[in-house]
C-alpha cells in the first residue's frame, strides 16, 4: 500500500469513527412557550449583585422546584460495558445574560460524551435603582429538542417533550430566589496588658484556638456567640494591640426583603466588640 492509499484509508477510518460517536438527527421544531417578564427587587444597601450570583440562585430554585433532579455518572445496566450515563436537570450561566436549562440524558464511553436533551433559556437583565436592584427575568419563549445517537444507538431523552414542557412551566410559576451573603467587620483594641495576658484572658471566656506566631506577635481564633473571629495581637507601647475581624451573615430575598439590614448588622457588631472588650 503506497503512502497516498494509506492516507486516504486513515481519513475514511477517522470519519467513520467520528460518525459512530455522535450522529445528530434533524433538529425538531422548537416548542413554543408563553414567555413572561418576572421582575424582582433586592436591596442594594450592601452593594449590587452580579449576574453569576443571581444565575446561581435562580438555578438552585429551578432545580428545587423541578421533579427532575441532577445526579452524577452511573454505570449502564450492561456491566460488560464501561459506559456511564448522566441524567437530570442542569443549569449553566452563559453570555453574561442567559441561564441555560437542559433536561439532559448523556452517555459517556471511549469516544466521549454524547447527549440528547431539551433546552430553554432564561434571560436575566439587571438595573440599579435608588435603594434597590431591579432584576428582570424573561422566561423561555421556546424549548428546543436535540436528539443524538451513540454507536448508532439513539440516546434517550430524559422524558417526553410534553412532560418536560409541563415541568418547566411549573418551575416558571414558582420562580424566585434568595442569596446568602456576609459583611466583614474589623476592629482594633489597644490594651494595657501583654500579648500573653490578653490571650489568657480571652481564653477564659471564649476558648482560643489555632494560636500561631512568636511571643512578639500572635494570630489566633475564637468564637463569640456563634461568630467566628480571627485575631492578631502585637506589642504596643506599654501593652498590646488586638486587631480582629469577623463576618456577619444576611440573606437577600427576591421579594425585596433582607434577613438583616445594615443598621441591624452594625448593632450586632457593636455587641460583639463589647463582649471582646469585657473579656480582656
Amino acid at each position: 500500500m503506497n503512502a497516498r492509499t494509506k492516507f486516504a484509508s486513515a481519513v475514511v477510518l477517522s470519519s467513520f469513527l467520528a460518525a459512530c460517536g455522535s450522529t445528530p438527527k434533524a433538529p425538531a421544531e422548537p416548542i413554543a412557550m408563553a414567555a413572561q417578564d418576572k421582575i424582582f427587587t433586592v436591596s442594594n444597601e450592601f452593594g449590587a449583585l452580579s449576574f453569576d450570583e443571581i444565575a446561581l440562585a435562580l438555578g438552585t430554585n429551578i432545580k428545587t422546584n423541578s421533579k427532575y433532579q441532577e445526579y452524577g455518572a452511573k454505570r449502564l445496566a450492561d456491566s460488560s460495558r464501561s459506559d456511564t450515563y448522566t441524567v437530570g436537570l442542569t443549569t449553566v450561566p452563559q453570555d453574561g445574560e442567559n441561564l441555560r436549562v437542559r433536561y439532559l440524558y448523556s452517555v459517556t464511553g471511549d469516544l466521549g460524551t454524547i447527549s440528547s436533551y431539551h433546552q430553554a433559556l432564561f434571560n436575566v437583565s439587571l438595573k440599579q435603582e435608588a435603594g434597590y436592584q431591579a432584576i428582570t427575568v424573561r422566561t423561555p419563549s421556546e424549548m428546543t429538542r436535540v436528539d443524538k445517537t451513540f454507536m448508532f444507538i439513539p440516546v434517550n431523552q430524559l422524558d417526553t417533550t410534553e412532560n418536560l414542557v409541563n415541568d418547566l412551566a411549573n418551575v416558571v410559576s414558582k420562580l424566585d430566589f434568595s442569596i446568602e451573603k456576609t459583611v466583614r467587620f474589623k476592629a482594633e483594641l489597644p490594651t494595657d496588658y501583654s500579648v500573653e495576658a490578653v490571650i489568657h484572658s480571652l481564653n477564659r471566656k471564649y476558648p482560643v484556638s489555632n494560636v500561631q506566631g512568636s511571643k512578639e506577635s500572635r494570630t489566633f481564633s475564637f468564637n463569640v456567640d456563634g461568630t467566628s473571629i480571627t485575631a492578631k495581637i502585637s506589642p504596643f507601647r506599654n501593652g498590646s494591640i488586638l486587631d480582629y475581624n469577623y463576618e456577619l451573615p444576611y440573606t437577600l430575598k427576591s421579594d425585596g426583603t433582607t434577613s438583616q439590614n445594615q443598621q441591624q448588622l452594625t448593632a450586632l457588631s457593636e455587641k460583639i466588640k463589647q463582649h471582646v472588650s469585657a473579656a480582656i
